[in-house]
């Protein structure tokens, strides 16, 4: 990333190295994702408490659509939103993955990117995100 900027007519561009400290770091304290009992919580504001759902979103770092799909469902059930327990089930590595990865990290020294490319050219099938 490059700062840009212009001196007497002259334009310079300087590349930036450290971070800068956030705007507003209130706003990045409380990001969590949610569950059942935040969901509750989230939707008694709403309707008990009248509180707005933008106020409500920005607690926990989600959208005001959600916040609002959820006093929705709500309201029209008369049951508090629960999360769905049969999500995407975690996959895992078979052995034979773990050691095409082990013995090919050993013979190459190859970064996780590249020894992904390794392990296809010789046939063998991993996911990119488990190197």
């Amino acid at each position: 990333m490059f700062i840009y900027f212009s001196v007497s007519g002259f334009s310079c561009s300087v590349r930036k190295l450290f971070r800068q400290p956030f705007i507003n770091t209130d706003e990045l304290v409380f990001m969590t994702k949610l569950n059942n009992k935040r969901i509750r919580w989230l939707v008694n504001q709403i309707v008990n408490k009248g509180k707005k759902p933008k106020e409500l979103a920005k607690i926990y770092g989600i959208t005001e659509r959600r916040v609002q799909q959820l006093a929705r469902a709500f309201k029209e059930t008369k049951k508090y939103p629960e999360l769905n327990k049969n999500r995407r089930p975690k996959t895992f590595l078979s052995d034979k993955q773990k050691q095409a990865i082990d013995s090919n990290y050993l013979k190459t020294k190859y970064t996780p990117r590249i020894l992904y490319y390794e392990l296809q050219r010789q046939d063998i099938p991993v996911p990119k995100n488990k190197i």
